[in-house]
């Protein structure tokens, strides 16, 4: 008969299952095959007849006959349970085909190691335990190797354990061009690192069945150095790989585990049971990058940091970081500004009037070399003047075919109060051709109202857009951060924009900062984006820190639990990631029962957030860093259903292969 196999499967394995001793006769019967160790799937193996025996016995009575070898050897990746397990344990007592067996694996959300909640060093099982333990079998992303072989001699087998390198093509998917994976051309990877070699695995009792030492799988190289006999790498390829659609596309996460156990009784030495696990990669996270002209940052420099650190940094979170958009882009100088220049006149109406005698108040304004004037009318709110700016432009014969956008600046330092003061507003100006229009001087001298003493409106400029010592504010964003935000934004996307080297606010420099956003409570019209000196974009995890602020939390982590004298580590939400040892930076997208301890701000207030507990933000439910990426991200828009990603365009497609 015709038997077609499945992926994985080796001929001595079929052969036992159809009654055969080992591979021997199906090699005779499919000269194809012959040499294969593993197939891939869907071959057609032709299973010979089997010789009849004849035995010359009584009739009507019991006999019990063994298949040969049976059930066949397999391989298979088991969560540790402990139903009772232990290298001793009685067989009748326990049952290890029991365990869990695992279909996917995910990188280590823990510190390599550690077990249990998380927080305690070197307390992950060693390489040479192999019982059961509680702690080991806390940490939710922990694995173990199985082997099952009923002809194995001796107290242990050997396995191996591979990081499958994916393969990717281009592919019109909707009009278009995407790099896409393919699911049947994986590869066995080059580099030692992303193997684990001769893993002993112990015989439980007096079973069939091998168990390896508790494993886990990481995504940096400083992470396996920490366990590297217990800990397979399914690091980032943009320094292993030669061609550059590899080094951007070749996810962590779209890597698969190959384990494979070698038969010891195939009679031709070739055999092998496989068993192939792919990870976690539900989700992808939307960036866009912009340049300002003059920082001397490259398009090349930031890929290498999102491909290189993002991608390790996510992976705990089963979130693929993908760019959607890359571009230099001109200092802008297009905005006026309405009522917001300084403090004691921020966010009111107009008046109307210049001075006692009652003459109109006029704003000038320069747009690209034409003066226009603009006449507020009395009690006109800074929006009501932005549209009246805004349509006066549009009457303007010199600046026939410009056109405008308003933006509603939210400052929490103005309270709105009914004809008297309401939110500033902002108003980008466009050349006819789109691009951005210059704001040259401007002048205003709407004054309060002699009588009450209200209103009086501002109507000013981005004098000084300052690339080096780029000014922040906390709570309401900078004009400089404005222009920014309102010119250039993705939608869909967090938005990043680079500037020069430091940032500066209250007079301490930055090499990355992110304002809050909604789910913070503060500078809640331009989050979540990120500003970016730099210097920062050339740190390794810098990138990835400051996504973490307005999309995950609001500020920097404090010290892990039961970290005896002071955090051990430094991990991605640290504020010392700047400064100090980052073997541990991939650590933060965790879940229960991790217990390390971090901030978060919501509606203005502080709250200690575990996992475990439910006395935090929002509406006092249990919440972790890992659910708060995908809930927050997800909010905007940022973190979503996995999608592929478009080809670069400044990738050449012929470099691309089409399957």
């Amino acid at each position: 008969m015709e038997y077609t196999a499945k992926p994985g499967e080796c001929l001595c394995q079929i052969a036992i299952d159809n009654g055969f001793p080992d591979c021997r006769k199906l090699r005779d019967a499919n000269p194809a095959l012959v040499d294969s160790a593993v197939l891939k799937g869907g071959e057609t193996v032709t299973i010979p007849e089997k010789t009849e025996d004849l035995f010359d016995r009584a009739a009507e009575a019991l006999y019990k006959f063994l298949r040969p070898n049976y059930p066949p050897p397999r391989i298979e990746f088991i969560f540790e349970e402990g139903k009772g397990y232990g290298l001793n344990t009685n067989p009748k007592e326990y049952k290890p085909d029991e365990d869990r067996k695992l279909d996917r694996l995910a990188v280590t959300n823990y510190v390599s190691d550690r077990a249990g909640d998380g927080a305690t060093a070197g307390d992950f099982p060693a390489d040479n335990y192999y019982e059961y333990d509680a702690d080991g079998s806390r940490a939710p992303d922990h694995f173990k190797v199985q082997v099952y072989d009923n002809g194995a001699q001796g107290d242990e087998v050997k396995a191996n354990l591979y990081a499958l390198e994916p393969y990717y093509i281009r592919k019109d998917v909707g009009g278009k061009m995407k790099v896409v994976l393919e699911d049947d051309k994986y590869e066995r990877p080059s580099a030692a690192t992303r193997k684990l070699e001769n893993i002993v695995c112990k015989r439980i009792s007096d079973t069939s069945y091998f168990r390896s030492p508790y494993l886990r799988l990481v995504s940096t190289e400083a992470s396996r150095a920490k366990r590297p006999t217990q800990c397979l790498l399914m690091g980032s390829y943009y320094d292993e790989a030669a061609e550059t659609y590899k080094k951007r596309y070749s996810e962590v996460l779209h890597q698969k585990i190959e384990a494979e156990y070698k038969l010891p009784k195939c009679p031709v030495s070739k055999c092998i049971a496989s068993k192939t696990d792919d990870m976690d990669a539900d989700l992808s996270l939307h960036m866009a990058f912009w340049i300002v002209k003059g920082t001397g940052v490259t398009a090349a420099q930031v890929r290498e940091n999102v491909y290189k650190w993002i991608r390790p940094a996510m992976a705990p979170a089963h979130i693929r970081p993908i760019i959607e958009h890359i571009e230099e882009v001109d200092i802008p100088k297009n905005m006026i500004c309405l009522a917001n220049f300084t403090a004691a006149g921020r966010g009111r109406h107009a008046s109307g009037v210049q001075n006692s005698a009652g003459d109109k108040s006029v704003f000038s304004i320069t747009i690209d070399g034409t003066r226009i004037s603009y006449y507020p009318k009395q009690g006109d709110s800074p929006e009501q003047s932005a549209d009246g700016v805004i349509a006066l432009i549009a009457k303007t014969a010199a600046l026939s075919g410009y056109t405008c956008k308003k933006f509603e600046h939210k400052r929490p330092d103005v309270t709105a109060t009914a004809n008297e003061v309401s939110n500033p507003f902002d108003v980008l100006v466009f050349k006819a051709d789109g691009k951005l229009a210059e704001i040259g001087p401007t002048t205003y001298n709407d004054r309060p109202n002699t009588a009450t003493g209200k209103g009086g409106q501002s109507c000013t400029r981005v004098m000084n857009f300052a690339i080096n010592n780029f000014p922040l504010e906390w709570q309401p964003a900078s004009a400089e951060q404005r222009i920014l935000r309102w010119n250039f934004d993705k939608p869909n996307c967090i938005n990043m924009y680079i500037l020069g080297t430091p940032l500066v606010s209250g007079g301490s420099n930055y090499d990355g900062w992110a304002p809050y956003g909604p789910h913070g409570g503060w500078v809640a019209d331009v989050g979540p984006c990120c500003y970016l000196a730099k210097t920062g974009v050339a740190r390794d995890f810098v990138i990835a820190h400051e996504i973490g602020h307005p999309v995950m939390h609001v500020c920097h982590t404090t010290a892990v639990v039961n970290d005896a004298g002071g955090p051990q580590t430094v991990e991605l939400m640290d504020g010392r990631i700047l400064t100090a040892d980052k073997s541990d930076a991939t650590k933060h997208m965790s879940d229960k029962p991790i217990v390390s301890r971090y901030y978060l701000v919501e509606e203005s207030a502080y709250h200690v957030i575990d996992g475990t507990t439910s006395t935090g933000p929002p509406n006092n439910t249990v919440t972790t860093p890992t659910l708060r990426i995908k809930d927050v991200g997800s909010s905007y828009g940022i973190v979503r259903n996995g999608e592929e990603p478009v080809l670069d365009s400044d990738i050449n497609e012929g470099d691309v292969p089409t399957s």
